[in-house]
């Protein structure tokens, strides 16, 4: 008969409690450090996660606003930016709005003359919105022609953005030019994110699917530089242990509400899908997948553009490599799980450790409760039972 093995370790760790009071937190920080931090120098998550939980906790919506709107502080622009764009600490998810907020840091054309701060505003401030602004563009890019009529233009009006299509462009191919220059705009002042480097090559593979050669775009060739040092260190990388325990940055899942940690990246499987890879989630079972998927499919879920349509567009500016076009365009549809799972029950075997954190009454700490055998599902429903007092997690004291 196979055994449940279970590691107790107490760590000081209530971050995961500061960070649960306030709905798509996790997402939040994930999008901030994403679009605030060079690729290769993430930050100390924990430390990172404080803030991010202190500052929630600290400013809400009207408190921004008045900072941003009324004193027109740059990095209350910054804030609100990012908090519409990921439905945290607002009262609504808005890809304009955040929009709307980022461009008083980003773009002197396309805003008020009274709301415009890009000329006093740090270099830091400003490469951190251009990121945020390459992400926003990215994400109506990535919809369909149905959701930019619907629901971004509609946004656009409401906010009253001046923006014209760059270039002659039209709709999404607008947003994807835009969001393409915001990535090269913020790599211009030091800050290469994994967002830029993300959007600036997802371009140039959509560009080279038709046809079209950007590397010639001499205006780009900061981006385009910095895309190819991300590759080499992506290769440099990749020689090394990948199972290796990060200290302080756990592999955690993405599934809303789930907190399962991985003591190795083995534990997590990653999404199978088109999303970038540096935004890539992770999940502890194919449950958690399926609840994440509402959220990110708008990543993932890249909407069909005409590739004859882009290379038309983009020879006003680029040069064309040759006529030739891959017709094979995959499509990913809603109900698409990414299977990555294997058929079959859970057996009793070692697997890939799982981290829970619950907290000890006796000691007021959080324990860690580390398995090789527990299913996600198990380790979910232990740290249920526990929290309602209904088992009790033994104490190493």
């Amino acid at each position: 008969m196979s055994s449940t093995t279970v590691n107790f370790e107490i760590v000081p760790y209530e971050l995961i409690d500061q960070l649960s009071k306030h709905p798509n937190a996790d997402y939040y920080a994930k999008i901030t450090s994403m679009c605030g931090c060079n690729r290769n120098s993430p930050p100390d998550w924990p430390k990172y996660i404080a803030e991010c939980a202190d500052m929630l906790d600290e400013l809400d919506e009207n408190d921004i606003e008045f900072f941003a709107e009324d004193l027109l502080m740059p990095d209350a622009f910054l804030e609100m930016g990012f908090r519409y764009l990921t439905a945290c600490g607002v009262s609504t998810f808005s890809v304009e709005g955040a929009l709307y907020m980022f461009d008083p840091l980003t773009d002197e054309l396309r805003t008020d003359f009274d709301r415009y701060v890009g000329d006093t505003a740090p270099n830091d401030v400003r490469a951190k919105a251009h990121s945020g602004a390459a992400l926003a563009y990215w994400i109506e890019f990535s919809g369909t022609d149905a959701d930019f009529e619907d629901t971004y233009l509609v946004e656009r009006d409401y906010f009253g953005r001046l923006v014209d299509d760059p270039e002659g462009f039209e709709g999404r191919l607008g947003s994807l030019i835009l969001a393409v220059r915001h990535a090269n705009a913020s790599v211009v002042l030091g800050l290469a994110s994994p967002v830029a480097l993300v959007v600036g090559m997802s371009f140039k593979e959509a560009a080279a699917k038709a046809g079209v050669d950007v590397e010639r775009a001499r205006n780009y060739r900061p981006l385009w530089r910095a895309i190819e040092k991300m590759k080499q260190e992506m290769e440099a990388e990749q020689r090394k242990d990948e199972e290796r325990v990060q200290a302080g940055s756990p592999y955690i899942c993405s599934g809303p509400d789930c907190k399962i940690q991985g003591v190795h990246k083995s534990a997590m499987k990653a999404c199978a899908g088109k999303c970038p890879l540096a935004l890539k989630p992770r999940y502890c079972s194919k449950e958690c997948q399926r609840k994440d998927w509402p959220q990110h499919k708008m990543l993932c879920k890249q909407g069909r553009t005409d590739e004859t349509q882009l290379a038309e567009a983009l020879t006003s500016f680029l040069q064309p490599v040759d006529d030739t076009a891959d017709a094979d365009d995959a499509h990913v549809e809603d109900d698409d799980e990414h299977e990555m799972w294997g058929d079959g029950k859970t057996q009793r075997t070692p697997g890939p450790a799982r981290i829970i954190e619950v907290p000890d009454a006796q000691s007021g700490e959080n324990l860690r409760i580390i398995s090789t055998t527990m299913s996600p599902r198990e380790m979910r429903k232990f740290r249920e039972r526990i929290m309602k007092g209904e088992a009790t997690a033994p104490s190493p004291f």
